[in-house]
């Protein structure tokens, strides 16, 4: 004789349901607040985390790559001043880590300008660096990956802090390799090569005047800036 328990039933449907958002933070209005940086957190139940309908789908994965398939939100409020962040992922146990930055609502987000990166194979890591965020704005952080399912093994460690910034102070084209209160553009450029920031760069016209062979370490010629930058 079978006996058949349609409450109990339906309350395990319920717990499933719940398991699927087994991180408060993995649905939108939920997100988790960013107060202070520098900001470190690691997810071990990631692979839990699920893509909802409303979720926007990162402007630069990889196009011949799969939508992404788990996501966790994060949000941050700027105070009275222009903020800038480094973001970042700083291994690839989630597989192919983005993180995008929008303004605005599901439905209506807006990517901020340079606000969406993915894992660099060269970098081995995943890393905004130098993101400018305007004074007053409430943001919203997508931190996402491509890698179809994970599994428990699989945890997000996520930090961000407040960008080194490298301010530019003359239009000259000079290599002394220092950027201090002397910095041209390409010696900006060349310390955020070495830790990556925020290079501000004042209203101006900037000539390259320091000749050479082709090269990439932006010693001569042109500007060669390897990472990512506000």
């Amino acid at each position: 004789m079978r006996i058949y328990f349609p409450f109990l039933s339906a309350f395990l449907l319920l717990v499933a349901a719940a398991g699927a958002h087994a991180q408060a933070n993995d649905d939108w209005s939920n997100r988790t607040a960013i107060s202070t940086l520098p900001f470190t957190v690691n997810e071990a139940n990631f692979y839990q985390a699920t893509i909802d309908p409303t979720d926007p789908d990162p402007p630069c994965r990889s196009l011949n790559g799969e939508a992404p398939s788990h996501s966790l939100w994060y949000s941050y409020t700027t105070g009275t001043s222009t903020e800038y962040l480094t973001l970042t992922v700083p291994n690839s146990h989630v597989g192919d880590p983005i993180v995008s930055v929008y303004t605005g609502v599901p439905g209506a987000f807006r990517i901020v300008s340079g606000g969406c990166s993915k894992y660099s194979d060269d970098d081995g890591l995943m890393r905004i660096a130098g993101l400018r965020l305007a004074a007053n704005t409430s943001y919203s952080i997508e931190v996402a990956t491509q890698f179809g399912s994970i599994n428990s093994g699989n945890t997000l460690d996520f930090s961000v802090t407040a960008a080194t910034q490298y301010a530019v102070t003359k239009t000259a084209d000079t290599n002394d390799g220092a950027c201090d209160a002397d910095c041209s553009l390409r010696e900006a450029i060349a310390a955020s090569n070495a830790n990556p920031g925020a290079v501000r760069i004042p209203a101006g016209t900037y000539s390259l005047t320091i000749a050479g062979a082709e090269e990439y370490g932006n010693a001569t010629g042109s500007l060669d800036a390897l990472h990512g930058m506000g």
